[in-house]
């Protein structure tokens, strides 16, 4: 699939599954919860930059620590939810692809055509 495609149809299916399955198990000890985590710094970043066509990683900036993905995890399993983004701020993107969606989809062709032809 080009692009995005794969990975969005993953996650998804990843979220709807866990939506799912968590209402089945609503009222059991059984707790079904999906930890959103955004971007994360890892080596991959500086491996980059030492390619020999390598850069900067877009999201190396915003990333977090895999310390601060593992803490979110270990207070999910001490207090259980059905959803937690990392970083916390993420919390935003549904109510915000609900809202501004409809810009993306008028400017997003139009930037990956600007990506495609070399400009900008």
């Amino acid at each position: 699939m080009p692009g995005w495609v794969g990975t969005a149809t993953e996650q998804r299916c990843r979220d709807n599954f866990t939506t799912a399955l968590h209402r089945e198990l609503t009222g059991t000890r059984v707790h079904v919860s999906v930890v959103r985590a955004g971007p994360v710094r890892t080596e991959f970043g500086e491996a980059a930059l030492k390619q020999e066509n390598g850069g900067h990683v877009p999201t190396e900036q915003i990333g977090v620590t895999s310390d601060v993905v593992a803490w979110a995890i270990w207070k999910l399993l001490l207090r259980p939810r059905r959803v937690v983004y990392v970083p916390r701020w993420l919390r935003i993107v549904p109510w915000a692809e609900l809202s501004f969606g409809w810009i993306i989809d008028r400017l997003g062709p139009l930037l990956l055509k600007r990506q495609k032809d070399g400009i900008g």
